[in-house]
């Protein structure tokens, strides 16, 4: 079994990212438990930069603490594995820690995007400070757990 694992490494990680994506997109659009089957009539957005994490902060009391703390906190470690699975893929390149922080805020950008053409959720320039941030912090776990060797 070692020898499996040894031998198909690539593969393996390759299929974890792919189910993680397909979560991540699950979550992202179609989850209902955070309301995402439902389309807007209107675009909803915000491109105020620390507009909605401010707006969360300062209503801790009126909107609850793990209301707060699952937006926030939810949105950077959402995107940990993102940061740490590229920078699997990546490690052999020159760059890696920066070639992965911008496929991530790419990545993000593009999802952003995607909602606010739908109308699914709401397109937050916020959400995009916050997921690069879980984008940086698993690029920067891949970076001491899958050092190559020179």
């Amino acid at each position: 079994m070692r020898k499996f694992i040894e031998k198909n490494k690539n593969l393996l990680i390759g299929i974890v990212f792919i189910v993680y994506l397909l979560a991540l997109g699950y979550h992202l659009f179609l989850s209902d438990s955070l309301g995402k089957r439902e389309i807007s009539d209107i675009y909803r957005y915000n491109f105020t930069l620390f507009k909605e994490i401010t707006r969360y902060i300062e209503n801790i009391n009126v909107i609850g603490a793990r209301l707060v703390i699952l937006n926030l906190a939810g949105n950077v470690f959402a995107f940990v594995p993102f940061g740490l699975l590229v920078g699997y893929f990546l490690r052999k390149n020159k760059f890696t820690f920066i070639k992965t922080a911008l496929l991530g805020l790419a990545f993000t950008v593009l999802i952003e995007g995607i909602q606010l053409v739908t109308k699914v959720g709401i397109c937050d320039i916020d959400d995009v400070v916050l997921n690069t941030a879980g984008v940086v912090i698993g690029a920067v776990a891949a970076k001491f757990i899958f050092r190559t060797k020179k």
